[in-house]
């Protein structure tokens, strides 16, 4: 059995993927065996629900449809096949509206035997075959279990770890990144070649650290005044009206602060640089500037992208008023909605366009704001067993990231991560078989 991960940012698709339609280009293509029965089935899919916007009409199914799948479907070949089809309603977390799925039964569609897969792509759609209209948010996942036919022997190790283990590495672990030493009796006793490895439960640290893009000493907004002979500059940083250095939970939320300290700086300072408001019309929220003068208002990127969604600093030089539409969101939506456990003892498996990583388990991330919660615990609906390495050392490496590649970081750190893992035998591949 082998994972193969497709994610909607992955750079082989090109410039043309969406967060609903994306391809993936293996290079090298998965070459499927000659004589060897292949299928092929969905384990998760992984989406962000903010990204729909506010629709008037909401879809209530959601289809995965795979294209460039050379599949057998009903003894007729096919190159776009319905992988799996589920309730939206059913799959939305309250807290921060990401979908993520995994199927109760799984269906598996068998793959055309001797054939390849160089590409494919996911596009996912409604109840009515129309494509999802996905926005900005956090990339698209799904991942796939591509199979033979192979028998597994029952259960034969449980391996409970944390990153707080005492060992050696005790104090160079993290929550995020830790060291294991891998047991003696099972280093000695096994043939690496043989064994495979399953996440069956997970706890981890459930206050999250938001994005680095977002440091609230990034939010910061410079003005100049050309009404004098000497320049007169006035600065406005956020982090002052932010308590405890948190962030703002939307645009809103964001603008009335801004707001609120460029006002109470200038009272202070006795110079009305600027006075600055939020209105409302019919099309949404605008921020408002209105001035004595003349003034240069210089904005950095960070805070650009998003108020305005444009990812470059903005500068306006006006005169008495100056208005610029916002972008309203809940920053929810930059948050990492899931965690990908990469383990260095296992083989390799596919991930985006031919990429080779180690990725154990994909864990959603189903948190809300509640500071009361000390830790998430998650179990995967179905074991996925992965091979072990035949390179595997005594020291055992585990990294967690988001989708997007960043290291997840943990706002209580310090109460680790917890794993347990399932150790099981292959039986002796048959001929013609993995």
């Amino acid at each position: 059995m082998r994972l193969v991960t497709l994610i909607s940012n992955d750079p082989s698709g090109g410039e043309k993927n969406t967060l609903s339609c994306f391809r993936n280009v293996f290079d090298p293509p998965i070459c499927l065996k000659p004589r060897v029965n292949y299928s092929i089935a969905l384990q998760s899919i992984g989406f962000d629900y903010n990204a729909l916007g506010n629709l008037t009409h909401c879809p209530c199914l959601i289809r995965v449809k795979l294209k460039q799948l050379y599949a057998q479907v009903d003894g007729e070949k096919s190159c776009d096949t319905i992988l799996h089809q589920f309730s939206l309603e059913n799959n939305l977390s309250a807290n921060n509206k990401f979908v993520h799925h995994s199927p109760e039964v799984k269906t598996f569609i068998s793959l055309k035997q001797g054939s390849s897969l160089s590409e494919l792509t996911v596009v996912l759609e409604d109840e009515n075959e129309e494509q999802l209209n996905l926005g900005q948010g956090q990339p698209t996942f799904i991942v796939l279990e591509l199979s033979s036919t192979m028998d597994h022997v029952d259960r034969d190790v449980v391996w409970h770890l944390s990153s707080l283990d005492e060992c050696v590495y005790k104090r160079t672990n993290s929550a995020n990144s830790f060291k294991i030493s891998f047991p003696h009796d099972l280093a000695r006793d096994i043939d690496h070649s043989r064994w495979e490895v399953a996440l069956s439960s997970c706890i981890l640290p459930a206050q999250l650290k938001i994005d680095d893009s977002l440091k609230v000493n990034d939010l910061w907004i410079r003005m100049t005044s050309v009404n004098y002979g000497i320049n007169r500059i006035g600065v406005i940083q956020i982090g002052e009206a932010v308590n405890q250095g948190s962030i703002p939970t939307s645009t809103s939320t964001l603008l009335e602060k801004l707001c609120a300290e460029a006002n109470r700086l200038n009272e202070e300072r006795g110079n009305m640089l600027v006075r600055m408001s939020v209105e409302t019309d019919n099309e949404g929220k605008k921020l408002v500037m209105e001035s004595e003068g003349d003034l240069i208002v210089r904005i950095p990127t960070q805070l650009s992208s998003i108020l305005f969604n444009e990812n470059k600093p903005q500068s306006f030089h006006f005169s008495k008023r100056f208005e610029k539409r916002v972008v309203d969101y809940n920053f929810d939506m930059l948050r990492p909605h899931s965690v990908v456990i990469y383990c260095s003892a296992i083989a390799p498996q596919i991930y985006g366009g031919g990429k080779m990583k180690k990725v154990l388990a994909h864990v959603p991330i189903l948190l809300g704001r509640d500071e009361k919660t000390q830790h998430y615990e998650y179990q995967p609906r179905h074991l996925q067993f992965i091979p072990l390495s035949t390179l595997l050392t005594d020291t055992i490496q585990f990294e967690l990231h988001s989708v997007s590649g960043e290291m997840i970081r943990f706002e209580n750190e310090h109460l680790g991560t917890y794993l347990t893992l399932i150790l099981q035998k292959k039986r002796k591949k048959r001929k013609g078989r993995w």
